[in-house]
């Protein structure tokens, strides 16, 4: 908008110049409504903050009158917060079992692309060792207990053995298996397969493989290094389903709704935008910043991931309807914004305007909503064009009191 209120001060320069021609010296006596009027504090009967024009003047300059326009703009409420992933969509990678790095894939490092079942490294202690000695001699107890309850199987038929032998021989059997059943599930959480154990032997190292595809984010393992269970070696995250955990201010939490439409940047990598859409709104409300938080999910292309990077989105309303001005009733001065007001009671053969401080909010890129900052009649006359020249004609007013 400061573009444009340069562009319309140079437009409106002659015409100040042909006006200016026009008047009388500054210390000569002029009759009413020959010049243009501007006040300081009670000098004329007007305030400071008000302009005097001729009806000549109004008509060659062009301005306009009118009233407020009713017209459908969206806005938006600010947010910020971070990106993250869904629970499944991170892996933590840990040790099986207590045990020493035997290997590790020194390619795979921090920001490695690596596919699910990807070896990672190796692991060795004597405890995976028994525990397929284990196995493999339960396996071979089974075999010879299958043996023997055939046996008593084959002597009750013929009426030569006790049912009481048989029913130990069975019962025996079924311990057994069970214990295979343990022992091979044991294996398996190891990362060792029983059947490979039955058929190879004993294999003397546990490999450590990805859970998930994805891009290494962190790593915590070397080389002769003695693991425990609960340490963390690798972290894994999977960024193809990247959302916003946004936090909105309590003031603003009202106007979220799920499925708004969400636009975003990421400050730490420039000044790129992009879209989203609110999934879900929390619930619970943080006492210590006073927000809810609020999940929104990322369409269209994503920004490079960085778990936990900073984001600041703007969430947006539906269209509603808003009144606004055009662009051309609005000026600027000290960083505040005004609209000009014709007051009721002008002079005969002029029109007194008054500077009414307003704020502004959303554009279409034609029209700005705006809301008064002062009380306004109910059908105001608002200068609805060339306010510019009022305020112009205003520090010229100013000028001239000065000297």
């Amino acid at each position: 908008m400061q573009q444009n209120n340069k562009n319309s001060l140079i437009a409106i320069f002659p015409l100040l110049l042909l006006l200016a021609c026009g008047e009388p010296p500054a210390h000569e006596h002029t009759e009413p409504g020959d010049a243009v009027e501007t006040a300081d504090h009670e000098e004329g009967g007007h305030a400071a903050d008000e302009v005097a024009l001729t009806e000549a003047q109004i008509k060659t300059i062009g301005l306009t009158l009118g009233t407020f326009d009713s017209i459908k703009i969206s806005g938006f409420i600010k947010a910020n917060g971070t990106m993250d992933l869904p629970p499944d969509e991170v892996a933590t990678v840990t040790a099986p079992a207590r045990g020493f790095v035997r290997s590790t894939r020194g390619e795979y490092l921090i920001g490695s692309y690596v596919k699910k079942g990807t070896a990672l490294a190796t692991l060795e202690h004597p405890d995976f060792i028994t525990a397929q000695q284990r196995y493999l001699e339960v396996s071979a107890q089974i075999e010879f207990q299958e043996l023997e309850v055939d046996r008593q199987q084959t002597l009750q038929a013929g009426q030569a053995g006790a049912l009481r032998a048989l029913q130990q021989a069975e019962s025996e059997l079924k311990q057994l298996r069970a214990q295979l059943a343990g022992l091979s599930g044991q294996l398996a959480y190891l990362g060792i397969n029983p059947d490979r154990v039955r058929e190879k032997g004993i294999v003397p190292t546990v490999t450590i493989a990805a859970p998930i595809s994805g891009y290494i984010t962190a790593l915590n393992i070397n080389q002769g290094r003695f693991l425990q269970p609960e340490e963390m070696l690798y972290e894994i995250v999977d960024n193809r389903h990247i959302h916003l955990e946004l936090d909105v201010f309590e003031k603003d939490i009202a106007g979220v709704k799920e499925k708004m439409r969400l636009s975003f940047t990421v400050p730490s990598l420039g000044n790129e935008v992009f879209a989203g859409e609110i999934r879900l709104v929390g619930r619970s409300f943080n006492m210590e910043n006073k927000t809810v938080r609020v999940h929104g999910h990322i369409e269209g292309k994503h920004p490079a991931f960085i778990r936990g990077l900073y984001v600041e989105a703007k969430i947006w309303n539906d269209d509603e309807t808003v009144a606004a001005l055009p662009a051309s009733a609005i000026v600027t001065a000290a960083g505040l914004s005004y609209i000009f007001v014709q007051e009721p009671d002008g002079e005969p053969g002029s029109s007194h305007f008054r500077r009414i401080p307003v704020r502004t909010g959303p554009s279409d890129g034609q029209f700005v909503t705006v809301t008064p900052l002062e009380a306004l009649p109910d059908q105001p006359a608002i200068v609805r064009s060339q306010a510019y020249f009022l305020a112009a004609q205003m520090v010229q007013g100013e000028l001239a009191h000065e000297h």
